[in-house]
């Protein structure tokens, strides 16, 4: 079966060099740069990271045609619901080649939930409206709501880390949606078993570390070969 390779940016990706590594990410076979929508660095607390959207512009002007580039995933409610649809909805949608992860907060790294938007609401309106501008539509977490979300929409699913317990539960969830409007993915480190789940269809998205610029060069050669 097909697996698709995509990296998730690590926070210092723009602290320097970034030219240097988005060149060597357009050189590889990587399929698509995810951003992640945290005020908390997501694998080390205390480092800074970067700001979505200021990330995203760099993105957008070097990054290959042949790329994806993508949010994992975009929290609906860490800001308003006039805010989300204003500066981000309507920004990423007129982006080729986007694929828009989304979430409703995860506890596990920061409590930065302000508000309480409506996911069923938003999902609409993606669909409805905005559906043909993405070149997928996911959602990351393992609650109720998101599994039911996807079902009812036939969205696509992604994980962080996890057990592959829960990784199998999503996958049987995954086969039984008609025409999934994204794919299924997992974020894993890099050291990740290369063999396996590999008889699934699914695209590992690999958590990068800050590092230097030649480490990161260097691990791009290893993972994007």
């Amino acid at each position: 079966m097909n697996s698709n390779k995509s990296i998730l940016i690590p926070s210092n990706f723009f602290n320097q060099d970034y030219k240097v590594k988005i060149d060597k990410l357009n050189n590889s076979n990587v399929e698509t740069l995810y951003l992640f929508d945290h005020t908390i660095n997501p694998i080390t607390g205390l480092k800074d990271v970067y700001n979505f959207l200021d990330g995203f512009e760099i993105l957008n002007n070097f990054i290959s045609s042949s790329k994806y580039v993508g949010s994992c995933v975009l929290n609906i409610n860490s800001r308003s619901i006039l805010d989300f649809k204003k500066h981000y909805l309507k920004k990423l949608s007129n982006v080729k080649n986007f694929k828009l992860g989304l979430g409703i907060g995860d506890s596990l790294f920061e409590n930065n939930n302000k508000f309480h938007n409506e996911l069923n609401e938003i999902i609409e309106e993606i669909i409805n409206i905005k559906s043909k501008s993405f070149a997928s539509i996911f959602l990351g977490g393992n609650s109720k709501i998101i599994l039911e979300t996807s079902m009812k929409y036939s969205l696509g699913l992604n994980q962080w880390l996890g057990t592959n317990e829960h990784f199998e539960k999503k996958i049987k969830l995954f086969k039984n949606l008609k025409n999934p409007k994204g794919n299924l993915s997992r974020c894993v480190g890099l050291n990740f078993p290369k063999n396996q789940d590999e008889k699934e269809d699914f695209e590992r998205i690999y958590i990068f570390k800050d590092t230097n610029t030649e480490i990161f060069l260097q691990t791009v050669d290893n993972i994007f070969k």
